[in-house]
């Protein structure tokens, strides 16, 4: 029934049981599950720290700016720290991605970070930022200039609110730190060679198992390739995900995280965001509670003759909108 070659194949299978196959399989997938879900926390917790690093960055920097207002300095000065703080905080967020990566990041990912425009900032500030790669310099710098800014009476908010601001840069240190830690700490070597091991057992075994499932070897190479293919991907996937701060196509994209910083501080440093709402209403209007009104009128305002999603704004009557 099977060719010469295959003959003993049977009997071979006969001696090693079913149940003692099915227990070494048992034993791969959950190491194989383990390494994986492992992985994928990393990964995971690798974007936590990434987005909660620009998190307190913004959240800094629209402090730090929010603290100028009713400044007694020259607006002259005050501008100038706004703009100095937000590019200070966006080359320390560009650091701390460069020390997170370590030997990962590629010198094309390093050109591809962005940060605020370093023309403001004079020619030894530069230079110094040019030889020295420490995000902690820069965080040193910010605290300087603003312990500076209260001396000058540019920041004229309480200092208990100017420590919580530092406490937010704080936290984009220690989020680097965690994702460094991450990056240098690899999963351990006696593990992985012990799966590594296991698989190519399994890859030897399996055919054979197969063997006594059914007397077709078309679907005998089916079954093998489906259980070893699951197996090798699982663990590949788990290779990939292990370090989520490198250059390759399914790892996070710090690229993006640091240009989104950018554009929330160029929002924060735009006329825009200099303005203050002040209420219309009168006091007799105001006893009564705000009615609620559809976002999409704050989405899609155009001019008079808009006729976009069926929407029309008359500046005239301020709120006149029909859809």
């Amino acid at each position: 029934m099977y060719p010469v070659m295959f003959s003993g194949l049977p009997s071979l299978w006969n001696q090693v049981r079913g149940e003692a196959f099915g227990c070494f399989t048992a034993m791969l997938s959950f190491m194989i599950v383990f390494r994986t879900s492992f992985a994928y926390q990393r990964y995971d917790c690798g974007f936590d720290l990434l987005t909660a690093m620009r998190g307190n960055c913004i959240d800094a920097a629209s402090s730090l700016l929010a603290f100028t207002q009713g400044s007694s300095a020259p607006p002259g000065d005050v501008t100038a720290f706004m703009r100095k703080a937000a590019i200070l905080i966006s080359v320390m967020q560009a650091k701390a991605i460069v020390e997170m990566r370590g030997d990962s990041l590629s010198k094309k990912t390093t050109r591809a970070l962005q940060v605020l425009s370093l023309d403001e900032l004079d020619d030894e500030t530069i230079r110094i930022l040019s030889r020295e790669p420490s995000a902690l310099l820069v965080f040193n710098w910010i605290q300087r200039i603003m312990l500076s800014a209260m001396s000058k009476d540019i920041l004229v908010a309480p200092a208990p609110l100017v420590g919580r601001t530092i406490a937010e840069l704080s936290g984009c240190l220690l989020a680097m730190e965690k994702s460094r830690e991450m990056t240098n700490l690899p999963f351990p070597a006696p593990y992985e060679k012990t799966v590594l091991v296991l698989l190519l057992i399994d890859g030897l075994f399996t055919p054979i198992a197969a063997l006594g499932w059914t007397d077709r070897y078309s679907c005998v190479f089916i079954f093998s390739f489906i259980i070893v293919f699951i197996n090798w991907a699982l663990y590949q996937i788990a290779v990939v995900l292990e370090d989520p701060f490198g250059d390759d196509e399914h790892d996070i994209d710090c690229v993006s995280v640091q240009d989104s910083l950018n554009k929330h501080l160029q929002l924060l440093l735009s006329d825009e965001a200099q303005h203050l709402p002040e209420s219309i209403l009168s006091s007799k209007a105001m006893t009564r509670l705000p009615d609620c009104v559809p976002m999409q009128r704050f989405i899609h305002i155009g001019d008079s003759d808009s006729e976009d999603d069926g929407v029309s704004y008359d500046s005239s009557s301020r709120l006149n909108w029909t859809f």
